[in-house]
């Protein structure tokens, strides 16, 4: 440990973690494309800031006296709801833990540090000009300088709440997936019931409304609050950064000891790549995720399709593809431990192609699957007409999905893969980036996406084309396969370059 104060350890972690930053930004992006991320970046910071400075404006339907207790109402909401977001994307500082480990810095500082870091999330930046926004246009006219910036600084505590309730939930996620989902599942019913019974309002005049009529009480539920929050993230922090620790659990070696499953070789990976997701908690968060998937792209589709709304129909489309997107972008990444003999094994190119795509196949069948349960119970509703129909739309998306989208997503997965590692006692994951050519990516995601949210509004003929498009694609299987056998052939060395540690 080191000895003195503790500024100077701060600041040299402070000093690496940029340093490390801007390695990886200098490699893993060129010049063009941070120019672009940094202008789409711009952009979404221009629009969250005038979306709170017009929040007001857009509740015109509440009377004037009460406006101001909905524009409460409203950022408290996505406040509460901002943390269950983050979880499912955040990952925190990506920074290189095994090697900080050896430098003369405590855990206890490391696991500070790693609290603090998690603070330059972009997210959190979007959020807090949103609430910005508010402040120019809703608090700053009605009241006097003190109070207003009182509002700022309770909303300032409420961002960096959240921010720890984040990291406990992505622990939690890593940890023990399982829990995880029901966790998330539980506070998202906490949150509607909390709505539904004026609960909102309640937690809206003790933490935002108490300091513009002038109670100190507020900071102090605030502060106590953070102080939970931050402890108890900070304290299985910093019992996570032992790797080998027994808090993480161990594998257990069973798995070993069974006989093989005697079938094809298809099948022998297929079955691979599922002991793969489910042998790190990381990666076993894609079994589960479509669950959560599942039950907010029902939804989000559903009303879509009922109001013939654009986007809750692109939304809806989204969650339903999100999941399994990211396995077949992923899939030779959960390989990189055996890289070296990944292109040596007695097996053909075809057999890996077609495990991944039954492995796509396999993780889309859960969403739909919630999604048709989650329209089963909202027909029960009055405000929902459920038709066969509607149905039809369901299983043509899901035709389209795995038919064209898994097949075109594979073939460019050898161009986007990057190393991973996956230890069955660890947490933290080591790559180089979630992509190497993010926009490349993200622009073709988009491109298939489009098709599918036209066709589910045109109508019978649309919902026609989805379904022959699908089923079109799953008949052209051999030849996506040989064209994967190409892709491998002509991009193997570069792709073994990504995937060999470094």
């Amino acid at each position: 440990m080191m000895k003195g104060s503790s500024l100077p350890r701060l600041r040299l972690l402070f000093r690496l973690w940029w340093w490390q930053f801007g390695r990886r930004l200098g490699e893993g992006q060129g010049r063009l494309e941070r120019r672009l991320l940094g202008a789409v970046g711009g952009l979404l910071g221009v629009g969250m800031l005038g979306m709170g400075l017009v929040l007001e404006w857009m509740l015109w339907m509440i009377p004037p006296a009460e406006r101001l207790h909905g524009v409460h109402a409203l950022v408290l909401s996505l406040v509460l709801f901002w943390p269950l977001m983050q979880s499912l994307w955040q990952e925190g500082p990506s920074l290189p833990l095994r090697s900080w480990l050896l430098w003369p810095v405590s855990r206890a500082w490391l696991a500070h540090a790693l609290q603090g870091f998690s603070m330059l999330q972009v997210a959190n930046g979007l959020l807090g000009l949103l609430l910005l926004g508010v402040w120019l246009g809703s608090v700053v006219t009605r009241f006097t300088l003190l109070p207003a910036l009182g509002w700022l600084l309770a909303t300032a505590l409420l961002v960096t709440a959240a921010q720890w309730a984040a990291n406990l939930l992505r622990l939690l996620r890593l940890a023990w997936p399982g829990g995880y989902v029901l966790v998330w599942l539980g506070g998202l019913a906490g949150l509607g019931a909390l709505g539904r019974q004026g609960g909102l309002a309640w937690v809206a005049e003790y933490t935002l409304e108490a300091p513009l009529v002038g109670k100190p009480e507020g900071f102090g539920v605030l502060l106590g609050l953070n102080a939970v929050l931050y402890g108890a993230g900070w304290l299985l922090i910093r019992r996570t950064l032992y790797v080998d620790h027994t808090f993480m659990g161990r594998v257990p070696t069973a798995a070993a000891e069974r006989p093989r499953w005697s079938a094809s070789a298809t099948w022998h990976l297929a079955l691979l790549q599922w002991r793969l997701l489910w042998r790190h908690r990381y990666a076993r968060l894609f079994v589960y995720l479509p669950v959560i998937y599942g039950l907010l792209g029902g939804v989000q589709l559903l009303v879509g399709l009922q109001t013939k709304n654009l986007f809750y129909v692109l939304i809806g489309v989204v969650f339903l593809f999100i999941g399994t997107v990211s396995i077949l972008n992923s899939g030779f990444s959960f390989q990189s431990l055996f890289a070296d003999g990944l292109f040596t094994w007695p097996i053909p190119y075809r057999a890996l192609g077609a495990a991944l795509l039954l492995v796509g196949a396999m993780l889309a069948l859960p969403v739909f699957f919630v999604a048709l349960s989650v329209w089963a119970l909202l027909a029960l509703l009055p405000a929902f007409c459920f038709e066969a129909m509607q149905v039809q739309q369901l299983a043509s998306l899901f035709l389209y999905l795995v038919g064209l989208v898994h097949p075109l997503l594979l073939l460019q997965a050898p161009l986007h893969a990057v190393r991973m590692e996956l230890h069955a006692q660890s947490m933290w994951r080591v790559r180089s980036g979630f992509s190497r050519q993010p926009l490349r990516l993200a622009g073709m995601v988009l491109l298939l996406i489009g098709p599918a949210v036209a066709a589910l509004l045109a109508g019978p003929y649309g919902m026609l084309l989805l379904a022959v498009g699908g089923g079109a694609g799953l008949l052209l299987y051999p030849h996506w396969l040989d064209l994967l056998e190409q892709q491998l052939i002509q991009h193997k060395h570069e792709l073994l370059a990504h995937l060999r540690a470094t």
